[in-house]
């Protein structure tokens, strides 16, 4: 029997409950470092064809962007606390998941000034990197890879990540780890942010599902932000329709 027009539209709103649309992806905005001695902004832009740079104050921040690439960075004199933050490093040139420490020497590092611009990266510290990527992936929207390793190889010194996420051109990638991890606020790379395009849905579903929110709402540039607690304690800012 072939179903009726009000059948498929039954048929229609079942599936769509059963299998829910995505999250609208999140764009990457910036990278927040503690600089106590205000050297890094200057440092970076010595790294960089001066034409793609642009260095300026944001927020009462220094501030330098590198093509589509943000870093704030906030005079901080506190002392980092003790041990390993998901922060490994980061840098810039192309990634991949499937490559050796030696292929990505060959590929990405750029020895001599300039930097590129564009394809930067985050090398992250998980214990759980196929759950961390898929949390980026299920709450901020990210395009995420898996690799076939076991979660239980510690793989970070051959550089090879058991998965990444990608925010356009900004990739994460994720290296497992054993021992645990502590908050990234207070070291020098303190938090990640993102726009995101709702940010009370973002807040309702942290509240429903035990996300930690380190700073409440409120108002900044023209919009709304605030801070919660991704995988490995990374904390991350969330922020909608604020102006760069």
């Amino acid at each position: 029997m072939k179903p009726t027009g009000a059948l498929w539209l039954a048929l229609a709103a079942m599936a769509s409950a059963q299998s829910p649309l995505p999250p609208p992806a999140a764009t990457f905005h910036h990278m927040h470092l503690n600089d106590e001695s205000s050297q890094w902004v200057a440092f970076y832009e010595r790294l960089f064809d001066a034409r793609e740079i642009e260095r300026f104050r944001l927020w009462s921040l220094d501030a330098l962007r590198t093509g589509d690439v943000l870093l704030l960075t906030s005079r901080s004199t506190a002392t980092p606390g003790p041990g390993d933050s998901a922060v490994w490093h980061y840098g810039w040139g192309v990634t991949s998941l499937h490559e050796t420490y030696l292929a990505h020497n060959v590929r990405e590092v750029v020895w001599e000034p300039p930097l590129p611009a564009h394809q930067f990266h985050l090398h992250l510290e998980s214990m759980t990197p196929n759950a961390a990527a898929a949390w980026y992936r299920d709450r901020l929207g990210a395009e995420a890879e898996f690799g076939n390793g076991s979660e239980g190889t510690v793989d970070r010194d051959m550089r090879r990540p058991r998965a990444l996420v990608r925010f356009g051109d900004v990739t994460m990638l994720f290296y497992k780890v054993e021992m645990p991890l502590v908050s990234t606020r207070g070291k020098l790379v303190d938090h990640l942010a993102f726009s995101v395009p709702n940010l009370d849905a973002l807040l309702a579903q942290a509240a429903e599902t035990g996300i930690i929110v380190l700073e409440p709402r409120r108002a900044l540039g023209g919009g709304t932000v605030a801070m919660i607690e991704g995988p490995d304690q990374l904390a991350i800012e969330l922020l909608e329709a604020v102006r760069r």
